[in-house]
């Protein structure tokens, strides 16, 4: 792909003085799992597709913080304003309500994590039930319960 623009580093001051064990990355997110368990996230919270659930599962976007379009129609549901090409960025956060993490994994549109204790929590597209359980969409961890 002869034009495009790659996005230029930028420093992760959240991240200072955590102790990483993993970074995973997806088209849209990384995900970077501390020593201590804590799993932080950042980048995009929804890619190119609008219908995903949140890819850093921090919740759903309040409508408050959509801003608009043109003709006043609601905005991208990303936190901030997003106009056409661009992408958000939310800086590293911890994804709340997750016990402590020892694996995660990130694809285009979902993530997985795997609790110290077996439990399986994924969140993102949960098109076809891609997620194995029910949420959708699914814009905080879920339980797999089928994985226990």
């Amino acid at each position: 792909v002869d034009n495009v623009d790659p996005e230029p580093l930028r420093p992760l001051p959240e991240l200072d003085g955590v102790e990483l064990a993993d970074l995973k990355g997806g088209a849209f997110h990384c995900c970077a799992l501390a020593k201590t368990g804590e799993l932080w996230v950042f980048g995009d919270e929804y890619g190119a597709d609008e219908a995903n659930g949140n890819l850093l599962g921090l919740g759903e976007v309040p409508r408050a913080e959509l801003g608009a379009q043109g003709g006043g129609g609601p905005a991208p549901a990303a936190r901030g304003e997003r106009r056409v090409g661009e992408r958000s960025f939310v800086s590293p956060t911890v994804v709340p309500g997750l016990p402590s993490i020892v694996s995660v994994a990130a694809s285009t549109y979902a993530t997985a994590a795997v609790a110290v204790d077996g439990r399986c929590f994924t969140w993102g597209d949960a098109d076809g039930g891609a997620l194995g359980h029910a949420v959708m969409p699914c814009d905080r961890p879920g339980w797999v319960s089928a994985l226990r």
